[in-house]
Protein backbone atom coordinates (compact mmCIF):
# COMPACT_ATOMS: atom_id res chain seq x y z
CA UNK A 1 0.00 0.00 0.00
CA UNK A 2 1.17 3.42 -0.39
CA UNK A 3 2.08 4.82 2.73
CA UNK A 4 -0.34 7.70 2.41
CA UNK A 5 -3.27 5.88 2.69
CA UNK A 6 -2.77 4.03 5.94
CA UNK A 7 -3.12 5.48 9.28
CA UNK A 8 -1.23 3.13 11.59
CA UNK A 9 -2.00 2.68 15.53
CA UNK A 10 -4.42 5.62 15.35
CA UNK A 11 -5.45 6.76 18.70
CA UNK A 12 -9.64 7.01 18.21
CA UNK A 13 -10.30 10.41 15.72
CA UNK A 14 -13.41 11.61 13.92
CA UNK A 15 -13.87 12.64 10.26
CA UNK A 16 -16.83 14.60 9.77
CA UNK A 17 -18.78 14.58 6.61
CA UNK A 18 -19.40 17.96 4.86
CA UNK A 19 -22.91 17.60 4.18
CA UNK A 20 -26.03 16.24 6.42
CA UNK A 21 -24.50 13.92 8.15
CA UNK A 22 -26.96 10.18 7.74
CA UNK A 23 -25.11 7.72 9.39
CA UNK A 24 -22.42 7.18 12.50
CA UNK A 25 -19.95 4.52 11.72
CA UNK A 26 -17.37 3.32 13.79
CA UNK A 27 -14.23 2.07 11.85
CA UNK A 28 -12.15 -0.47 14.07
CA UNK A 29 -8.42 0.20 12.71
CA UNK A 30 -6.20 -2.60 12.08
CA UNK A 31 -4.05 -0.64 9.58
CA UNK A 32 -6.63 1.55 8.19
CA UNK A 33 -6.58 3.03 4.55
CA UNK A 34 -7.58 6.88 4.46
CA UNK A 35 -9.66 6.53 1.09
CA UNK A 36 -11.78 4.22 3.15
CA UNK A 37 -12.71 7.12 5.41
CA UNK A 38 -13.33 9.46 2.47
CA UNK A 39 -15.69 7.25 0.89
CA UNK A 40 -17.70 7.00 3.87
CA UNK A 41 -17.51 10.63 4.16
CA UNK A 42 -19.28 11.18 0.51
CA UNK A 43 -21.81 9.14 1.59
CA UNK A 44 -23.00 11.28 3.98
CA UNK A 45 -21.24 9.45 7.06
CA UNK A 46 -19.58 10.49 10.11
CA UNK A 47 -16.48 8.33 10.69
CA UNK A 48 -15.36 7.37 14.17
CA UNK A 49 -11.85 5.17 14.26
CA UNK A 50 -11.59 3.01 17.22
CA UNK A 51 -7.91 1.19 18.49
CA UNK A 52 -9.14 -2.75 18.13
CA UNK A 53 -8.17 -2.81 21.32
CA UNK A 54 -10.90 -0.21 22.47
CA UNK A 55 -13.83 -1.30 20.03
CA UNK A 56 -16.12 -3.50 22.10
CA UNK A 57 -15.84 -0.28 24.72
CA UNK A 58 -16.91 2.32 22.73
CA UNK A 59 -19.31 0.49 19.94
CA UNK A 60 -21.15 -0.27 23.00
CA UNK A 61 -20.93 3.26 24.69
CA UNK A 62 -21.98 5.27 21.22
CA UNK A 63 -24.06 2.82 19.40
CA UNK A 64 -23.32 3.68 15.86
CA UNK A 65 -25.48 2.86 13.00
CA UNK A 66 -22.73 0.33 11.29
CA UNK A 67 -19.52 -1.19 12.40
CA UNK A 68 -16.26 -1.59 9.08
CA UNK A 69 -13.48 -3.66 10.22
CA UNK A 70 -10.65 -3.70 7.85
CA UNK A 71 -7.11 -3.97 8.03
CA UNK A 72 -4.14 -5.35 6.01
CA UNK A 73 -1.77 -8.10 6.29
CA UNK A 74 -3.40 -11.06 8.42
CA UNK A 75 -1.32 -11.86 11.79
CA UNK A 76 1.05 -14.73 11.53
CA UNK A 77 0.74 -14.99 15.22
CA UNK A 78 -1.84 -17.57 16.44
CA UNK A 79 -2.77 -16.07 19.87
CA UNK A 80 -3.43 -12.35 18.42
CA UNK A 81 -5.27 -14.12 15.38
CA UNK A 82 -7.43 -15.55 18.44
CA UNK A 83 -7.60 -12.07 20.24
CA UNK A 84 -8.80 -10.53 16.90
CA UNK A 85 -11.70 -13.18 17.07
CA UNK A 86 -13.09 -12.81 20.52
CA UNK A 87 -13.32 -8.75 19.57
CA UNK A 88 -15.65 -9.36 16.53
CA UNK A 89 -17.58 -12.55 18.34
CA UNK A 90 -18.02 -9.58 20.98
CA UNK A 91 -19.20 -6.74 18.21
CA UNK A 92 -21.32 -9.45 16.37
CA UNK A 93 -23.53 -9.85 19.76
CA UNK A 94 -23.95 -6.23 19.39
CA UNK A 95 -26.34 -6.72 16.36
CA UNK A 96 -24.84 -3.80 14.60
CA UNK A 97 -24.35 -4.02 10.63
CA UNK A 98 -20.86 -5.04 9.89
CA UNK A 99 -18.45 -4.54 6.85
CA UNK A 100 -15.60 -6.40 6.25
CA UNK A 101 -12.52 -4.85 4.17
CA UNK A 102 -9.74 -7.00 3.47
CA UNK A 103 -8.36 -8.54 7.00
CA UNK A 104 -11.53 -7.64 8.18
CA UNK A 105 -13.01 -10.34 5.40
CA UNK A 106 -10.61 -12.91 6.49
CA UNK A 107 -11.39 -12.46 10.12
CA UNK A 108 -15.39 -12.84 9.57
CA UNK A 109 -14.90 -15.41 7.54
CA UNK A 110 -12.99 -17.65 10.47
CA UNK A 111 -15.69 -16.16 12.92
CA UNK A 112 -18.18 -18.46 11.17
CA UNK A 113 -15.83 -21.48 10.42
CA UNK A 114 -14.27 -20.38 7.51
CA UNK A 115 -10.46 -21.29 7.11
CA UNK A 116 -7.18 -18.88 5.47
CA UNK A 117 -4.46 -20.38 3.55
CA UNK A 118 -1.60 -19.03 2.42
CA UNK A 119 -1.66 -18.09 -1.55
CA UNK A 120 1.09 -19.42 -3.63
CA UNK A 121 1.07 -16.33 -5.26
CA UNK A 122 -1.28 -13.01 -3.32
CA UNK A 123 -3.70 -11.17 -5.49
CA UNK A 124 -1.76 -7.54 -5.60
CA UNK A 125 -2.34 -4.48 -7.71
CA UNK A 126 -4.92 -2.12 -9.23
CA UNK A 127 -6.47 -4.35 -12.28
CA UNK A 128 -7.56 -7.91 -10.38
CA UNK A 129 -10.90 -8.58 -11.93
CA UNK A 130 -13.68 -9.88 -9.43
CA UNK A 131 -17.25 -11.19 -10.38
CA UNK A 132 -20.15 -10.70 -8.60
CA UNK A 133 -21.90 -14.01 -8.42
CA UNK A 134 -25.58 -13.11 -8.14
CA UNK A 135 -25.34 -10.79 -11.90
CA UNK A 136 -22.40 -12.27 -13.40
CA UNK A 137 -20.94 -8.54 -13.77
CA UNK A 138 -17.14 -8.24 -13.87
CA UNK A 139 -15.32 -5.23 -12.48
CA UNK A 140 -11.47 -4.63 -11.86
CA UNK A 141 -10.68 -3.87 -8.38
CA UNK A 142 -7.68 -2.89 -6.75
CA UNK A 143 -6.04 -5.76 -3.80
CA UNK A 144 -2.64 -6.88 -1.89
CA UNK A 145 -3.15 -10.05 0.04
CA UNK A 146 -1.17 -13.28 0.30
CA UNK A 147 -3.78 -15.58 2.41
CA UNK A 148 -7.23 -16.10 0.53
CA UNK A 149 -11.06 -17.58 2.51
CA UNK A 150 -11.60 -21.09 2.18
CA UNK A 151 -14.48 -23.85 2.97
CA UNK A 152 -17.00 -21.29 4.61
CA UNK A 153 -19.90 -23.04 5.46
CA UNK A 154 -22.87 -22.62 3.08
CA UNK A 155 -25.57 -22.15 6.13
CA UNK A 156 -23.81 -19.57 7.95
CA UNK A 157 -22.27 -17.59 4.77
CA UNK A 158 -23.39 -16.85 0.63
CA UNK A 159 -20.50 -16.29 -1.56
CA UNK A 160 -21.27 -12.99 -3.33
CA UNK A 161 -17.84 -12.01 -5.42
CA UNK A 162 -15.28 -14.49 -6.80
CA UNK A 163 -11.74 -13.88 -8.09
CA UNK A 164 -12.96 -13.88 -12.16
CA UNK A 165 -9.14 -15.50 -12.57
CA UNK A 166 -9.05 -18.04 -9.96
CA UNK A 167 -12.38 -18.48 -8.82
CA UNK A 168 -11.40 -18.07 -5.01
CA UNK A 169 -13.45 -16.12 -2.55
CA UNK A 170 -13.68 -12.11 -2.74
CA UNK A 171 -16.93 -12.06 -0.87
CA UNK A 172 -19.68 -12.87 1.26
CA UNK A 173 -23.77 -12.33 2.52
CA UNK A 174 -24.11 -13.53 6.28
CA UNK A 175 -26.65 -15.44 7.41
CA UNK A 176 -26.73 -15.51 11.08
CA UNK A 177 -25.99 -11.70 11.50
CA UNK A 178 -26.40 -8.43 9.58
CA UNK A 179 -23.17 -8.11 7.58
CA UNK A 180 -21.03 -8.53 4.07
CA UNK A 181 -17.50 -8.89 3.28
CA UNK A 182 -15.14 -8.22 0.81
CA UNK A 183 -11.38 -9.30 0.40
CA UNK A 184 -10.75 -6.40 -2.07
CA UNK A 185 -10.87 -2.69 -1.78
CA UNK A 186 -14.00 -1.36 -2.68
CA UNK A 187 -14.32 1.89 -5.06
CA UNK A 188 -14.70 5.18 -3.47
CA UNK A 189 -15.59 7.48 -6.12
CA UNK A 190 -19.11 8.06 -6.54
CA UNK A 191 -20.69 7.01 -9.81
CA UNK A 192 -17.83 5.10 -11.56
CA UNK A 193 -18.65 3.47 -14.40
CA UNK A 194 -17.28 -0.13 -12.56
CA UNK A 195 -18.20 1.10 -9.51
CA UNK A 196 -18.68 -2.18 -7.49
CA UNK A 197 -21.61 -0.47 -4.90
CA UNK A 198 -20.01 -2.07 -1.41
CA UNK A 199 -20.66 1.17 0.51
CA UNK A 200 -24.40 1.32 -0.57
CA UNK A 201 -25.36 -1.98 -0.07
CA UNK A 202 -23.63 -1.52 3.61
CA UNK A 203 -26.09 1.31 4.22
CA UNK A 204 -28.82 -0.29 2.72
CA UNK A 205 -28.49 -3.20 5.68
CA UNK A 206 -28.54 -0.17 7.87
CA UNK A 207 -31.30 1.05 6.66
CA UNK A 208 -33.38 -2.07 7.17
CA UNK A 209 -32.22 -2.02 10.79
CA UNK A 210 -33.44 1.75 11.40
Amino acid sequence: YDDKQIICNSIKSQHDCDGEVKYNIAIVDYGLRKDIIEALNARGCKVTVVPSSDAVCFVSESKPDGIVICGGAKPLNYEQQKVNENILCDLVKLQIPLLGIDYGHQLMATYVGGTCEKMKNGHRGGNCPVTETATGRTFITQQNHGFVVKQVPENKAIVSHINTNDKSCEGLEYTQFKGISVQFIPESEIGRKNFDGIYEKFLNIINTCK
